[in-house]
């Protein structure tokens, strides 16, 4: 009697597995966070089906950086005793934060959606406190600031040594810079006992977070008024929005070998680029010669609408050619996009058994799989399958 496994569908998760070669029985997901240095990992797996997915997956060690491209290289092994046809999808999910341009107001209680600074990285003073002292504890600063700090005191600020200032009260500390003439730029942070909390900025078009959080942009007097500096709050995160069909895309480009997957960010809106979050799945080198993609089935926009088809018969302990080769975040995603990043990629896999008929016909072969996968359609020729809908 025949093992019959037709129309077998499994799904597994990964997550962030530093370094990790795994075997996952018929699906994984991998994901990483961004703006940390903190990997969560995560393994699930099982053996109920004889065609499993096995993958290559190396995180990033730190941040994910856009522009950069971590390996993930995806394939369909056959652990099973009878040759089967093979497909897979992929589906995406992100999560993660970004800023809330309202911001929050500074209260005795932190609010709990305040962003913190990251003071474990290096530069994390440049970006924050270049330039002079002009507000202390959430005042203007005063000659007897400089005295009790040993900094001298001139045009309404304390000249500290920026790249080694370290304030020991709690409250609000804004520095300025002269870019030009009488235009200054000014940034700052709000301190709590060991946190520093950045302050509700702009951000400019060069990708600088410390700019004019007070409005005081060319202008004579470059020290804030009392009503200024009580305006000042802190930058606030909130969630980004969940994928759906209307704030994604995620789109098969064959000319270049990827997908492009497109995510409208906090507005949601995927033609507004400044806050969109662009991740390209980049398919194997020679991904045409062993797969075929059809657009098969009508999902949302998370799939990709479609599968992806070996074009053979995967053959009883046999390793498929790979599908996937690794994941880019785009080069032109920018800062204000998000905070924190989590990306899933989920990679679905199907199989169906072979059953020809005892002539072993080519039409007998494609029965089975042409009934169970329509509008998908077989054809074999020799040894080569061709797909078709």
């Amino acid at each position: 009697m025949k093992n019959t496994k037709d129309n077998k569908k499994d799904k597994k998760v990964l997550i962030g597995a530093l370094g990790i070669a795994a075997v996952i029985a018929a699906g994984s997901t991998f994901a990483w966070f961004t703006s940390s240095d903190e990997v969560t990992n995560r393994l699930t797996a099982s053996a109920d089906y004889g065609v499993s997915i096995t993958e290559t997956f190396t995180p990033p060690n730190n941040d994910w950086l856009p522009g950069q491209t971590i390996k993930k290289e995806v394939s369909a092994v056959n652990t099973g005793n009878v040759d089967a046809f093979v497909r897979m999808d992929l589906t995406h999910v992100i999560s993660g934060k970004v800023l809330d341009p309202a911001g929050v107001a500074i209260a005795a209680t932190i609010p709990a959606t305040a962003v913190k600074i990251d003071t474990n990285k290096d530069n994390w003073r440049e970006t924050y406190q270049t330039g002079e002292l002009v507000v202390i504890k959430g005042a203007a600063a005063a000659e007897t600031d400089a005295t009790a700090l040993g900094y001298e005191f001139k045009d309404g600020a304390v000249l500290v040594d920026s790249h080694v200032f370290t304030p020991t009260e709690d409250g609000l500390y804004i520095f300025r810079r002269q870019i030009d003439g009488t235009t200054y730029s000014f940034s700052g942070y709000y301190k709590k006992g060991t946190d520093y909390y950045k302050l509700n900025n702009a951000v400019l078009d060069n990708g600088d977070f410390t700019v004019d959080i007070l409005n005081l942009q060319n202008v004579a007097n470059s020290v804030p008024t009392a009503e200024q500096i009580a305006a000042v709050k802190l930058a606030a995160s909130k969630d980004l929005p969940a994928i759906t069909e209307d704030n994604t895309t995620a789109v098969y480009d064959s000319a270049n070998n990827k997908i492009v997957l497109t995510y409208g960010g906090a507005d949601g809106d995927t033609t507004s680029t400044d806050d969109n979050i662009i991740i390209n799945i980049n398919l194997a080198e020679n991904f045409a010669d062993n797969w075929t993609y059809l657009n098969d089935f009508a999902g949302d926009s998370k799939t990709t609408n479609g599968h992806f088809y070996l074009n053979k018969i995967l053959a009883a302990g046999a390793t498929s050619d790979k599908l996937v080769a690794s994941v880019t975040l785009d080069g032109a995603v920018k800062n204000q996009a998000f905070t924190d990043l989590t990306y899933d990629l989920t990679v679905g896999l199907d199989s169906v058994q072979i059953s020809p008929d005892e002539e072993k016909t080519a039409a007998s072969y494609v029965v089975g799989v042409n009934s169970a996968w329509a509008p998908a359609e077989a054809a074999k020729s020799g040894d080569a399958i061709t797909w078709s809908k």
